[in-house]
């Protein structure tokens, strides 16, 4: 299998998906999908860019009170602020934390 490079703007209706395949075993392997304004990844479902807000449920408390469950990040960008909880949820629905 050869990779292909492009110069130029890429269209495609079905998407794109980064496959690896093992070349002892034959084993195919996905590792991103992207799907019109979807994306997944590790062979997670694609989904859309999370949005979540308010998630605090899945909280442990640390020793001290510095940050709670509810305490909010905008991360210094922008003015949508997250909590600690929404950020964990939303990197699990794109696959990049296990669930």
């Amino acid at each position: 299998m050869s990779n292909t490079t492009f110069s130029g703007p890429v269209r495609s209706q079905n998407g794109f998906q980064t496959v690896s395949v093992d070349s002892n075993t034959g084993a195919v392997t996905t590792t991103m999908t992207l799907s019109g304004s979807l994306a997944g990844f590790y062979g997670v479902t694609p989904v859309a860019q999370p949005s979540t807000t308010g998630t605090t449920t899945g909280f442990t408390a640390g020793t001290g009170s510095a940050v709670l469950a509810g305490s909010t990040f905008t991360g210094n960008t922008g003015t949508a602020a997250y909590t600690i909880g929404d950020v964990v949820k939303a990197l699990k629905d794109l696959g990049l934390l296990a669930a």
